[in-house]
This record gives structure tokens, C-alpha cells and sequence, in this order.
């Protein structure tokens, strides 16, 4: 019998069950069919804390920086919780919760179940928040996108099949992906990329800079700010390295591995490693 034969002969209590958030699963019975879901804000005064630690399974993960003189952080939790039915998925929600606890100057952040969770639970937790841009942050997800925007502080973030996108940061970065691409824009010095299926862009408003950007099977691109100084060396089986750029660095060239110098050639490092990817490199016009 035809599955749409199947959902034509349900009973009338049945559709109505579907319609209310509920679905047919025809993988491992286990598999919640409802799903309930709330957010919870949470709101800490900043004053005893200078950095900020998440970590989430399945869910996001996006941090900006708060207005000028906001002296807190703001989390707005997402929380959903699914069950085998309507009422079984709101017991999952009522017992799940967001702890956030102090360990000296760290605010840390992590979803956790008040009891002991059948396996046919399932829990989705993703953050929003904003805090002062002073904060460093390390944030983890497994499932999700992970961002941050606007911070001073030193950045940690990771994701294993979402992206990483860093925005507007001034402190030392490092991030990472399986799956997914990671992108930086970045004013700091000492930056470390890294993404094994993804692609790695960085994008650099200093003139010396000591970075690394690693891809196993995906494209490194660098845009750089005119009067670069320092050096970039890449080894690796490049699919191609693209320049552009006026003035331009002097190449160097030996088999698999290149090396562009640039003035200054010991300011800064930039190390790029990809084994299937091709190599862009810009520079801004001065």
C-alpha cells in the first residue's frame, strides 16, 4: 500500500493530531513525533566577568557585541524539546533547562535535562546573545552555525557540521569546522582557521598578521590590506594560486610549496595548507 493511501484512511483524530506539530516517522520508532517549544531570556550583570563559554549539541550559536555602556549579557535561549505525542514533548520541555553558572571571570552557558532522559527525547537549544564587545567568548556546537560579531576579546569557535562566520573581531581567533566554511574578518593579530570539507576566508584589516588557514578539500581565500608586510607560505598540492593585487609580492616558487614576500618579510606569517583547494589571494588597492 502506497504511503498517501495510508495518510487518506487515518482515522480523524489522527489528522488532527498531525496538524497540531506532530509527524509520521518511518525510521527508528525511538524518534520523537511531537515537538514542543519555548525561549527563555536570561539576563547577568557583566561586572564579575570578562569572558563567556557555550556549548550546545544540536542548535546556534550567535554572539554580538551590546550597545555602549550595556553593562550585561543578554541570552535568549531557543529552546524544543520533542516527545511520542503532544503531551509527552511538553514534559521533555518542562525538563529542559538552561544553566548558567560562574567559574572565576567565566559565564558559562550549557543546556541540560533536570532528570534522567528516555531515549525518545530530543532537545534543539540555540542561543542569541549580546554582551559588552570587552568579552572573549569559546563557543561549541556540533549541529549548528556558529557566529560572532563585534568583540575585542579572544574568540574560540567551533562547529562540527555547521559554518563559522566571524565579523568585526579585534582579538586573537581561533575557529574551526568539519563540514562547514569558516570565514573571519578580523583587525587582530594571531589568527588559526581550519575546516576539513569546508572553504576558509580571512579577511585582514592589519598590515602584519600571524596567521594559519587549513582546508583539507576546500578553497583558502585571503583579502589583505594595501602595505601588507610580512610573509605568506603555502604547502600543499594546490589546485591553483590566484593573485591580485597591485605593486604585488615577490614569488617564490619550489615544486608544491610557494612563498610570497612581502616589505618586512619577518612583521607577520600567514600559513596556508589545502590539499585539494585553490589559493586566492587579494590586496586592496592603496
Amino acid at each position: 500500500m502506497r504511503l498517501s493511501t495510508v495518510i487518506a484512511t487515518l482515522p480523524a483524530a489522527a489528522a488532527l493530531l498531525l496538524a497540531g506539530g506532530c509527524a509520521i516517522h518511518l525510521g527508528h520508532w525511538r524518534d520523537p513525533s511531537c515537538f514542543a517549544s519555548a525561549d527563555e531570556t536570561i539576563v547577568v550583570a557583566a561586572a564579575d566577568f570578562d569572558a563567556l563559554a557555550v556549548t550546545t549539541h544540536r542548535g546556534s550559536i550567535h554572539v554580538e557585541s551590546a550597545a555602549a555602556g550595556v553593562d550585561s549579557v543578554t541570552i535568549v535561549a531557543h529552546k524544543q524539546a520533542g516527545g511520542r505525542d503532544p503531551s509527552d514533548a511538553d514534559t521533555a520541555l518542562a525538563a529542559l533547562r538552561v544553566a548558567h553558572r560562574g567559574e572565576g571571570r567565566t559565564l558559562t552557558l550549557q543546556a541540560e535535562w533536570l532528570q534522567e532522559a528516555p531515549d525518545r527525547w530530543e532537545a534543539t537549544v540555540s542561543f542569541q546573545i549580546t554582551l559588552p564587545a570587552r568579552f572573549g567568548v569559546t563557543l561549541a556546537s556540533h549541529d549548528g552555525d556558529v557566529s560572532v560579531t563585534g568583540l575585542a576579546g579572544p574568540v574560540a569557535a567551533s562547529s562540527h557540521h555547521g559554518d563559522v562566520d566571524l565579523l568585526d573581531l579585534r582579538g586573537c581567533v581561533a575557529a574551526s569546522s568539519h563540514h562547514g566554511t569558516v570565514a573571519c574578518a578580523t583587525s587582530g593579530s594571531q589568527v588559526a582557521l581550519s575546516s576539513h570539507h569546508g572553504d576558509v576566508r580571512l579577511r585582514t584589516s592589519a598590515t602584519a598578521i600571524d596567521a594559519t588557514l587549513t582546508s583539507h578539500h576546500g578553497d583558502l581565500e585571503l583579502d589583505l590590506q594595501s602595505g601588507m608586510r610580512g610573509t605568506i607560505q603555502g604547502d600543499g598540492e594546490f589546485g591553483g594560486l590566484d593573485w591580485r593585487g597591485s605593486g604585488g609580492p615577490t614569488v617564490l616558487i619550489n615544486g608544491d610549496d610557494f612563498e610570497l614576500r612581502f616589505p618586512d618579510p619577518a612583521a607577520g606569517t600567514i600559513t596556508l595548507s589545502t590539499h585539494n583547494g585553490c589559493v586566492r589571494v587579494r590586496c586592496a588597492s592603496p
